[in-house]
C-alpha cells in the first residue's frame, strides 16, 4: 500500500500519541503552546499539516503536530512541546474530488485513485530545512513563510 506524505504524517502523529498514552515520563514533560502562521508565496496556507520532531540527541524523542487552517495553527498545552530544538515539516494537498453517486463509478474511481499531489516543496517536508526553538517559558510563536520556487 502506498501512502501519500499527508497520510504518512497523520500516521506518525497517531502513533506518537498512542505511544505517549499512559507514559508517566510523557505526562511529566514541561509542555508549551506553539502557534503561528504559515504562508505560501505570501498567501495564508488554506489547509495543511504541520509536525514538530525533536532534534537528534534530544533528551526526549517527541513528535507532535496539528492541522493548519486559513494559515494558522496552534499546538495546545496537552499536545505542546518541551523546550528545545525541533525539525518542522509542513505538507498540504488539494482536497479530493467528491465521490461519484453511482456505486460502480465509485469503485472504478477508487481503483484508479492516485496519490494526492503535494502542494508544498520537499524542502519543507520530505527534505525539510525548517527548525524551531521552543522557549523555556510561555508560548512560542513560530511563523513560516514558504516559497513554491527554489
Amino acid at each position: 500500500m502506498q501512502l501519500n506524505f499527508r497520510s504518512g504524517c497523520a500516521l506518525i502523529v497517531v502513533l506518537s500519541l498512542v505511544h505517549g498514552c499512559g507514559s508517566s515520563t510523557a505526562d511529566k514533560l514541561d509542555r508549551h503552546v506553539v502557534a503561528g502562521k504559515v504562508t505560501l508565496d505570501g498567501t495564508p496556507l488554506a489547509a495543511g499539516m504541520i509536525q514538530f520532531m525533536s532534534a537528534p540527541g534530544a533528551k526526549h524523542s517527541l513528535v507532535s503536530g496539528t492541522s493548519i487552517k486559513d494559515g494558522s495553527y496552534k499546538l495546545p498545552p496537552s499536545g505542546g512541546l518541551p523546550p528545545g530544538s525541533y525539525s518542522v515539516t509542513i505538507s498540504s494537498s488539494p482536497p479530493p474530488p467528491p465521490p461519484p453517486s453511482d456505486p460502480n463509478e465509485a469503485m472504478k474511481a477508487a481503483a484508479e485513485m492516485k496519490p494526492a499531489k503535494e502542494l508544498i516543496p520537499e524542502k519543507y517536508n520530505l527534505k525539510t530545512e525548517l527548525t524551531v526553538e521552543v522557549k523555556k517559558s510561555g508560548e512560542t510563536e513560530a511563523n513560516f513563510e514558504l516559497k513554491s520556487g527554489s
